[in-house]
């Protein structure tokens, strides 16, 4: 009896190409935007939000609005700001009045301005950006591509 090998999972091609192969730079930029999206999203997650919902409340904290008026400044379709609306309400970030406008909470904009800290923690600052900038043009400068006719250009 021939002893079973367990089966190894196949790598990314991302993972095996070398950096100089055509599209790797884009993918790996691809690649960090989605890293930080995710970061971002769950800094949002931790005040029981996402990105819609996070977008009404910004929205109200300059203004009370009604669920029209909402649904055309976030662009979002009117039962998402009604999803999004009962949501806010029952984490005590945003109330509705008695005419149908909803306003922001005191607790929405503390969660508003922990939102924007926690996020920010999870972003780049500005003098990291400018240094990862300046490195990834080191980076693409000191990468020798292949021409199509087989030569390489400095």
């Amino acid at each position: 009896m021939i002893p079973e090998q367990e089966e190894t999972p196949p790598v990314p091609p991302a993972a095996s190409e070398p950096a100089s192969a055509p599209g790797y730079l884009p993918r790996l930029l691809s690649a960090a935007a989605y890293v930080s999206l995710l970061a971002s999203d769950r800094a949002l997650e931790r005040f029981g939000l996402n990105r819609n919902s996070f977008g009404v409340l910004e929205r109200l904290a300059s203004e009370a609005a009604t669920e029209g008026v909402l649904a055309e400044a976030t662009r979002l379709a009117p039962a998402a700001v009604q999803r999004n609306l009962a949501d806010l309400r029952s984490s005590g970030y945003a109330l509705r009045g008695e005419s149908g406008t909803w306003s922001v909470t005191d607790a929405g904009l503390r969660a508003i301005e922990c939102a924007h800290l926690a996020s920010a923690e999870a972003s780049l600052d500005a003098e990291d950006s400018r240094e990862l900038r300046q490195a990834l043009h080191s980076l693409i400068a000191s990468l020798r591509l292949e021409q199509p006719d087989g030569e390489s250009r400095p």
